[in-house]
């Protein structure tokens, strides 16, 4: 069916009503130069989207964030400049500048997707509110029809504190970069963090092949009972909302070989998240975290078969007995009434991913609800 010049009016009102779309090629030659204000102290990253069409793009893509060194005012040098927007001029008085650095990426051609977002962080917060700023985007090595592009908005997606965006030395007028600005104040609400990740003790039962701390459990050590009072008294105040156990060690494993582990964690009375590899999760400790503030409970099982299970997870003992393990705490939470997720983990390898619909089938199998 041809296109009628109906349609193509209709394509174009559309268009020009549209509070997004994308600017041109970023061709060598082309730089899109946004100028914003910050609109607090302490400017921490700035988040832009960029575009390739679904197509394979060509080139680099180099984004740069910079800070004039003073205010600038519009200049009305020539007399197309006295029809145009006075914001057109910021552009003539960007020649020159000495401006400052704060920070420069470079996306090669393999590391952009399309409709992607690219964070700029910046080192250190100091952009203060009202400074402006300077972001531009430019590609190296593109070529037409295979080039990135970045979106644009008129709407709420803008940047804030947004002053002028040029693509070349034209004014995009009320269009500015699609993109974000995240500010992070130097002072928490709180003396401490409100969320902590615990390591209990430096070891564990197993010694799986994957484990980024098995090089580091040539001797046990155990947290000092100082640092324990320490966090008792944060929650106390209710500065802590949340303890996770991190992967260094097994904490059910911890309880069962030191004991107190448990008894610590639910005395806190916050909530908390436990990860482990479920060979001590006991219909006891099961009951008791039922009981408990537990918020979430991850277990680590990375196989649907024995023997990929003992190869992965050596020392562990046969999957079937950490199945039922994980059975049971999912009985034991029905029964008591517990409020906690409880979700199943795999690790995607070579030589475990063939079982991987194998482990779906076998947690819905038990009644986890999360892999």
């Amino acid at each position: 069916m041809p296109i009628t010049q109906q349609a193509i009016n209709s394509a174009r009102r559309a268009e020009m009503t549209s509070t997004e779309r994308p600017a041109d090629e970023l061709v060598p030659g082309l730089i899109l130069t946004q100028l914003f204000r910050a609109e607090a102290d302490f400017l921490s990253a700035v988040t832009v989207t960029l575009a390739t069409w679904g197509r394979r793009p060509e080139g680099e893509v180099r984004l740069r964030l910079s800070r004039e060194p003073h205010d600038l005012k519009p200049r009305l040098r020539s007399w197309t400049s006295v029809f145009g927007s006075r914001q057109r001029s910021y552009y003539h008085a960007l020649k020159n500048q000495h401006r400052e650095p704060l920070v420069d990426l470079t996306l090669a051609a393999d590391e952009i997707a399309d409709n992607m977002s690219v964070t700029l962080h910046l080192p250190k917060p100091v952009v203060r509110s009202g400074d402006l700023l300077n972001l531009t985007i430019e590609a190296v090595g593109s070529r037409p029809g295979a080039a990135t592009t970045a979106w644009l908005s008129s709407g709420a997606e803008r940047i804030g504190g947004h002053v002028a965006l040029y693509c070349r030395q034209f004014d995009q007028l009320e269009y500015g970069l699609r993109a974000s600005a995240t500010y992070i104040p130097l002072m928490a609400d709180t003396p401490v963090p409100t969320h902590l990740m615990w390591s209990p003790v430096t070891q564990c039962n197993l010694n799986c092949v994957h484990c980024i701390s098995r090089d580091t459990r040539k001797t046990v050590q155990r947290l000092p009972e100082t640092i324990r009072d320490q966090i008792r008294s944060w929650a106390t105040a209710g500065h802590l909302k949340e303890l996770a156990c991190d992967y260094s060690g097994d904490i059910l494993w911890a309880d069962a070989r030191h004991g107190g582990e448990l008894d610590f964690l639910i005395g806190l009375d916050v909530p908390f998240v436990i990860d482990t590899n479920g060979t001590h999760l006991t219909p006891e400790a099961s009951e008791r975290l039922s009981r408990s503030k537990l918020d979430h409970l991850s277990i680590s099982l990375d196989a649907a078969t024995d023997e990929t299970f003992r190869r992965v997870r050596k020392g562990a003992p046969p999957l079937a007995d950490v199945i039922e393990n994980v059975r049971s705490t999912v009985e034991a939470r029905g029964r008591v009434g517990g409020t906690h997720r409880i979700a199943i983990s795999y690790v995607l390898m070579r030589s475990n991913i063939d079982e991987f619909p194998d482990f779906l089938r076998l947690a819905q199998s038990v009644g986890v609800e999360i892999v």
